[in-house]
């Protein structure tokens, strides 16, 4: 059965917000959808480049994470908060433990600074380099 649009639109905002379930849902519905439209947009919004890097991380493709990360990071002008939780997963999975806890020092650092509330992104990247 299909979803409706506004079902994806609630998917959406609640990916866009770190939640971990809806991206796995957004994508077990829409992956062939979403990526075109994504790669679509690519030049234009660093919001859309954090949402593709969730996606290539949910989907195991590590170094694509490194590289849409770099290209967000540099959109934007400075790193944010998805692009740098999902940059220090991905370095974890890829064996580079010392980028990883330095990329998540410095996610650490931005929430800080921008006196947000634990994600439960942050948790997760704190829950899997916290195993090592």
């Amino acid at each position: 059965m299909g979803m409706d649009f506004g079902e994806t639109l609630e998917l959406l905002d609640r990916a866009r917000h770190g939640d971990a379930s809806a991206f796995e849902e957004l994508f077990r519905h829409h992956r062939v959808q979403l990526q075109k439209a994504i790669a679509m947009r690519l030049d234009r919004n660093p919001e859309i480049l954090d949402t593709l890097a969730a996606a290539q991380y949910r989907m195991g493709k590590y170094a694509d994470v490194v590289k849409t990360t770099a290209i967000s990071c540099e959109r934007r002008g400075e790193p944010s908060i998805p692009s740098t939780t999902f940059l220090a997963m991905a370095q974890f999975k890829l064996g580079d433990i010392a980028k990883a806890r330095a990329s998540l020092g410095e996610l650490q650092k931005i929430i800080k600074q921008q006196r947000v509330s634990k994600s439960s992104l942050l948790e997760e990247a704190e829950s899997l380099l916290g195993s090592h």
